[in-house]
């Protein structure tokens, strides 16, 4: 997650950071609602690793992002952001418990699963430094501007580098 976080903010910007993070909590929310309703085991096995996968980026992309909540303050940020996620999995103790005593675990999961989607649509109301994540299809970054300022060098240098094997050949004759 903080990968992909990291190459859409050099794509797209900081909206691209907002963008992954929606993604990512979106995809886990589905996952967990299909893990809730499947019986087979193998089969299970499967959607759960991918719903793993989803978390951790996920927690990735969401840490990508606290460096550009307060610059100055980004370890109490970081503090604050681990603290929700230790929050978050108390919340979610509690509801797989209550639902697990009467032999409804799959309905557990199935709750959590649509709360994790419902916050990820949250996501899109998530606005730092003027960036939002309905900004980002509008948005030229810095980096495409790095990208051409960098292709005008590469020719430059090309072209130097002609002109020194060009005066290495009528100084070797």
């Amino acid at each position: 997650g903080g990968v992909v976080s990291d190459k859409m903010n050099a794509r797209v910007g900081l909206a691209g950071r907002i963008f992954t993070q929606l993604t990512c909590l979106f995809l886990e929310g589905i996952m967990l609602i299909i893990f809730s309703r499947i019986g087979v085991l193998p089969l299970a096995i499967g959607v759960l690793v991918v719903f793993s996968l989803f978390t951790q980026a996920a927690e990735g992309a969401t840490f990508a992002m606290v460096p550009y909540v307060d610059p100055a303050r980004t370890g109490v940020i970081a503090g604050l952001v681990g603290a929700g996620g230790n929050l978050g999995a108390v919340i979610f103790s509690t509801i797989y418990k209550n639902f697990s005593q009467s032999d409804e675990e799959q309905t557990g999961l199935l709750i959590l699963g649509v709360c994790v989607t419902f916050i990820s649509i949250m996501s899109t109301g998530i606005h730092l430094n003027h960036a939002w994540v309905w900004s980002f299809p509008h948005r030229q970054s810095n980096m495409d501007k790095m990208v051409g300022r960098l292709d005008e060098l590469s020719t430059t240098l090309a072209d130097i580098s002609d002109t020194l094997a060009h005066m290495a050949e009528i100084a070797d004759q």
